[in-house]
């Protein structure tokens, strides 16, 4: 009796905590910017999907503003990766040639005069009705079309936005082989090569789905520093910050929205194999922060934002 007492209270034991993992409690891990967490179950509810209505937008309101640093530029402005020395100019076109460079990882572009911030992403995110959307396969800010280049080892540009469903335009300018894997959180968009200078893809295969979000693109071809990010919107009111932090939103209709400033995160960490060379960047989570505005009909509402040191713990702790 006293045995079976003992066997039982042993088992419980050992299977207590695997029964409050099941019931979405797992083990606690310690906490970190870049430690696994304990996946927990969400009270917060999931904002409802908004559909657009494409309107005539008459006596529109203007959105304009600035982004820029508090405080010291942060150090991660001029962190990089170094290239290995190339004495055969295989990747002469990364800057590694037969000496030794250094590739910026390009994560945070804060000007050391103005303190601007650059590539920041402004848009708002619960307008359902306004002027209709650029024609399919075009990025939503510049009209053009949507096209992500591979250009001395780099993403160009850094930053766009699309409607969904846009079948994106891949274009390898380099003379060495290069990769566009595109990830939306856990879900893989696509991952195609492009072996070749001048090689373009452009089709279903590239196309980013029809589910707005934020699409992380990453070269896995020994670039660990290359990465861009693609927005995909379903309506046309997004801006990205240019070198002197401003952006403009044109066309609003008036009325009261939420605006939100966006900022992919700048804190990173490296990975290296037994030779000591990075082979892959991981970063903390991106930096947002919204506030509510009002637009008026042909009036220009002002609204700037400031990212400092600070934000970055909010992002990734």
């Amino acid at each position: 009796m006293k045995r079976r007492i003992f066997v039982t209270a042993v088992a419980a034991a050992f299977t207590a905590p695997w029964r409050r993992s099941l019931r979405g409690r797992p083990f606690p891990l310690p906490a970190g910017p870049f430690s696994a967490r304990p996946v927990r179950r969400s009270r917060r509810r999931r904002r409802k999907k908004l559909t657009y209505h494409v309107v005539e937008v008459k006596d529109g309101g203007t959105v304009s503003g600035r982004v820029v640093w508090e405080g010291a530029p942060p150090p991660q402005a001029d962190e990089g990766i170094p290239c290995l020395p190339d004495p055969d100019q295989i990747n002469a076109c990364c800057g590694g040639g037969d000496k030794p460079c250094k590739k910026l990882l390009g994560r945070i572009v804060v000007d050391p005069k103005t303190k601007a911030v650059a590539n920041t992403v402004v848009f708002l995110t619960d307008i359902t009705k306004g002027k209709p959307l650029p024609k399919p396969g075009t990025e939503l800010f510049t009209g053009k079309k949507a096209v992500l280049e591979e250009k001395h080892c780099y993403f160009i540009p850094h930053v766009m936005a699309v409607a969904p469903n846009t079948q994106l335009k891949l274009l390898n300018s380099d003379p060495v082989p290069n990769t566009f894997v595109a990830r939306m959180g856990l879900n893989q968009i696509f991952n195609l090569q492009l072996s070749k200078q001048g090689q373009v893809i452009e089709g279903p295969e590239t196309s980013v789905r029809k589910e707005p979000g934020v699409i992380d693109v990453r070269c896995t071809a020994n670039h660990p520093w290359q990465s861009a990010f693609v927005f995909v919107l379903p309506h046309p009111y997004y801006a990205v910050t240019d070198k002197e932090g401003r952006f403009t939103i044109k066309d609003v209709p008036p009325g009261e929205y939420t605006i939100q400033c966006w900022h992919e995160s700048w804190l990173s960490r490296f990975a290296k194999n037994e030779k000591g060379e990075i082979t892959e960047v991981f970063y903390g989570r991106p930096v947002r922060e919204e506030k509510k505005i009002t637009v008026r009909a042909k009036e220009t509402t002002i609204v700037n934002f400031v990212r400092r040191a600070a934000d970055i713990k909010v992002a990734t702790g």
